[in-house]
């Protein structure tokens, strides 16, 4: 049986939240933003976790008591590429294949990474990622495909032409990756873009010029993928998680009451 791993991306400072507090420290139904994605994930029973941690690190560790995890430190804010790699150490004797995803999606569902993994190795997949198609896809990258429908790019919106900005499928921010691709792919990305970041999403492109096979997970509910970024997000998070947790009490022949 193969080995999962799982990196957890919590170093951000989340300026729109307008608070001197970490983004991923703002409660969510009693508990801090980043624990609700971090449970999903260990729920999968992997046999490695890492939690990338930079603004507000030590009480972003102080506010987790779980299970062992190791702590990866991003002392610098440079993209989400390099935040995966400052974790690289952490997996230096690890083989299998890693779940990469933001501490910001507590909607996240285990079955749909569940499906990611399954699809990922299922297909001898480098690269699966998960996708969403949204209305108004605005703030995304999104996911280029060519006539055949196979994945040729992701493109940021800062970067994506006026043609790309009307595509609707966009990638959620969740990934899982080979580790031997992985961390190399990581080396191999530049900082050539209007944002001087290095962006987690080029290692798509670094798959595709290699020969490799890329594969996707479509979420047919989009909450699952939305990150929070303002104290509006984190409200209409809380109402979202509340119907969540009805529903599932509902299909269990029981209802929560106000």
């Amino acid at each position: 049986m193969q080995e999962l791993g799982v990196i957890l991306l919590a170093a951000g400072q989340g300026t729109r939240m307008k608070s001197a507090v970490p983004k991923v420290l703002h409660p969510l139904a009693g508990r801090p933003l980043f624990l609700h994605a971090l449970g999903t994930a260990q729920r999968l029973a992997p046999s490695r976790v890492a939690v990338v941690i930079g603004h507000g690190a030590e009480a972003v560790r102080q506010a987790y008591c779980g299970a062992a995890v190791a702590w990866a430190i991003q002392d610098k804010q440079l993209g989400t590429g390099h935040a995966v790699l400052c974790a690289k150490e952490l997996f230096a004797d690890f083989s299998g294949d890693l779940l990469i995803l933001s501490g910001d999606v507590p909607l996240i569902e285990e079955a749909t990474l569940r499906a990611m993994i399954d699809k990922h190795r299922s297909q001898n997949a480098a690269v699966t990622l998960l996708t969403a198609s949204l209305d108004q896809p605005k703030g995304y990258g999104r996911v280029v495909r060519d006539g055949a429908g196979r994945v040729t790019g992701i493109v940021e919106e800062k970067d994506a032409s006026d043609g790309q900005r009307q595509i609707h499928e966009v990638n959620a921010g969740v990934y899982v990756a080979s580790s031997g691709f992985l961390f190399a792919a990581l080396s191999a990305v530049k900082n050539d873009n209007r944002q001087g970041e290095y962006y987690l999403p080029d290692i798509v492109a670094i798959a595709l010029a290699q020969g490799k096979s890329i594969e996707t997970v479509h979420v047919a509910d989009a909450r699952e993928m939305i990150g929070v970024n303002t104290r509006e997000e984190l409200a209409f998070m809380e109402k979202s998680l509340r119907e969540s947790i009805n529903r599932k009490w509902m299909l269990a022949g029981v209802t929560l009451k106000d």
